[in-house]
């Protein structure tokens, strides 16, 4: 039973992998914004940018369910007494956020530059966060 709890940390790192490499998709349909990129390219880049957001956030939400789960089954202790739960739900919650203030990106129209920066201050406030909080995470292997 012990592998178990290895299992949410391998998950949760190729699941921020995943979310850089959002990050990274998010940044080039940026630029391509910024350059001025013919539209249909530009659609491209941002759809893949917006399923694999999609895909990263479904992740995340099923491996903070799963970190709660395995810390109270296995470990035996109630989840949200540790920094690493509290620190998971802000960053759940940030990362959240980023994928509505996206999903209202994705609509047509005319955005203001506030839009875009909600959107990526928030993804990259919980990305980042996620990735400090795996190292508090580490403390609490077996």
């Amino acid at each position: 039973m012990s592998f178990l709890a290895y299992l949410h940390p391998i998950i949760q790192s190729l699941t921020i992998l995943l979310g850089f490499h959002v990050m990274s998709l998010g940044l080039k349909t940026r630029n391509m914004r910024h350059s001025h990129a013919d539209q249909s390219s530009r659609r491209i880049e941002a759809g893949k940018h917006y399923r694999r957001g999609i895909y990263f956030l479904f992740l995340y939400s099923l491996g903070y369910l799963d970190g709660l789960t395995i810390h109270y089954f296995f470990n035996h202790k109630t989840p949200f007494l540790s920094s690493h739960a509290y620190f998971a739900s802000i960053s759940l919650g940030l990362l959240l956020l980023a994928g509505k203030f996206g999903k209202n990106l994705s609509s047509y129209g005319e955005h203001d530059k506030e839009d875009y920066e909600l959107h990526s201050w928030s993804a990259m406030g919980g990305l980042f966060l996620s990735l400090a909080n795996a190292v508090t995470g580490y403390s609490l292997l077996p």
